[in-house]
């Protein structure tokens, strides 16, 4: 009896030593982990927000460094190098006189006239432009029945106090042709380009040499030949 109440006894020390042992291991973990995060805490997080006072701080406070303990202290604020020169560029560009930050008059005169010479050059594109759009619109054949309808739409906006010349762009034409049609009798005659009579060309084929060369297209050497 006694032997079994002394083996009772050990294995009851023995559950409390490792019930005390694994509490104890335990509390040393939660106390790490408690210092971990205190240390977490009062170190700046990488990405934070900087306000203006802390950063211009971090630009004195680097400023004679070398660059391993740039390095070392970018590592333990949480900050980029990068970052750390634009904020570096953005405090000298601040604190510079408004001297510095004016541009010398080389240089002024050089933007002057760099922009006359792309005033110029933009100046003649347009001119450019318009002259094809008009070579462009140029040969265009209107009716006699739309150029009359035309030239009184248009009359009707020049007297409700519209411009000619904004009158004729929205229907298309252009104002000398407008000028045209009422100066030529473009107005009652209409288009006299189909009806005009040009001079014969020099080189033009006369009806004998049209008829043989149909005659020869004929024959039947050809029949198998494609056009040309």
């Amino acid at each position: 009896m006694k032997d079994k109440l002394g083996s009772i006894r050990t294995d009851i020390q023995r559950q409390s030593g490792s019930a005390v042992a694994a509490a104890g291991e335990r509390s040393d973990r939660r106390g790490t982990l408690e210092r971990w995060r205190e240390q977490a805490r009062s170190r700046p997080a990488r990405g934070r927000a900087w306000t203006a006072a802390g950063r211009l701080e971090a630009v004195v406070t680097t400023a004679a460094m070398n660059e391993a303990e740039l390095s070392a202290w970018c590592r333990s604020h949480g900050v980029y190098p990068q970052d750390l020169a634009k904020w570096r560029a953005s405090a000298t560009t601040a604190l510079a006189a408004p001297e510095e930050l004016r541009a010398s008059p080389q240089a002024t005169r050089a933007d002057r006239k760099r922009i006359k010479e792309l005033e110029r050059e933009l100046l003649r594109k347009d001119r450019a432009l318009a002259e094809t759009a008009a070579l462009l619109g140029r040969g265009r054949m209107i009716g006699l029945e739309d150029r009359q309808c035309l030239s009184q739409e248009i009359g009707v906006a020049h007297a409700a106090g519209a411009r000619l010349h904004q009158a004729c762009e929205v229907v298309g034409i252009d104002l000398r042709t407008l000028q045209r049609w009422k100066a030529q009798e473009g107005l009652t005659a209409g288009d006299r380009r189909p009806h005009a009579v040009r001079p014969l060309p020099s080189h033009a084929l006369s009806d004998s040499e049209r008829a043989e060369i149909v005659r020869v297209a004929n024959e039947p050497r050809f029949a198998a030949v494609p056009p040309a």
